[in-house]
């Protein structure tokens, strides 16, 4: 027979409540740090409506001017709301991506106003921000409907925005149908 360590375990006899016994095999700084890790309290949880980053709301106004200087006609104002170095790339069926620069690109939608036989308008239907932690650059994903002479679209905008001394502009912008 093996004499028993004074370490190991003793066989509890049926029906006798184990309480603790995994805490009594934990070293003493473990078990601290275990009642410590148990003692702190959750933040509490968000309200459903408050903004995951303070800068979520300005980001948001940002996009919903977006879509109101577009669907407006100000191609102008809306020019300003990209970086002068501002890359638009577009997803057609297919996976085949068209890529352009701001100014080539303000005047497909130059044209694309200019040809439709009635007013476009295009809205956000939900979107999602991630802010960086030095807050000059955001992501959004916004997705899209636009109503086209008699028919609608629907699709996605995925922004990268920076922050300068003037506000948001559009770094990058990556949209297609859905």
């Amino acid at each position: 027979m093996i004499p028993s360590s004074p370490a190991a375990p003793t066989a509890t006899p049926i029906g006798t409540p184990r309480r603790n016994v995994w805490l009594r095999c934990l070293p003493p700084a473990c078990v601290g740090l275990l009642l410590w890790s148990a003692s702190c309290t959750q933040p509490a949880a968000p309200e459903a409506n408050a903004p995951a980053h303070p800068l979520e709301p300005e980001i948001l106004a940002f996009v919903e001017n977006y879509f109101e200087v577009w669907s407006a006609g100000d191609m102008e104002g809306y020019r300003n709301l990209f970086d002068t170095e501002a890359v638009i790339q577009f997803i057609a069926p297919g996976h085949d991506v068209k890529t352009m620069a701001r100014d080539p690109f303000i005047e497909t939608q130059v044209q694309a106003h200019r040809n439709a036989a009635t007013p476009m308008r295009e809205y956000p239907l939900s979107s999602e921000f991630l802010v960086s932690r030095n807050d000059r650059v955001a992501q959004a994903s916004v997705r899209w409907e636009l109503a086209k002479d008699s028919g609608r679209v629907r699709g996605w905008n995925h922004f990268t925005i920076i922050r300068g001394p003037d506000g948001w502009r559009i770094l990058h912008l990556v949209y297609y149908a859905e």
